[in-house]
């Protein structure tokens, strides 16, 4: 399996660096947040 190329890689991380910029971490503030912290055990 090849990986993507870099400029591929580039426009990824862009994109994912206006997505996350955008948009809220949470679609409502009433969402569950399982996953926001690592478990203590």
């Amino acid at each position: 399996m090849r990986g993507m190329s870099k400029a591929a890689l580039s426009v990824a991380r862009e994109a994912l660096a206006v997505g996350q910029a955008a948009l809220p971490p949470y679609g409502s503030r009433f969402s569950r947040h399982n996953y926001t912290h690592t478990k203590s055990c």
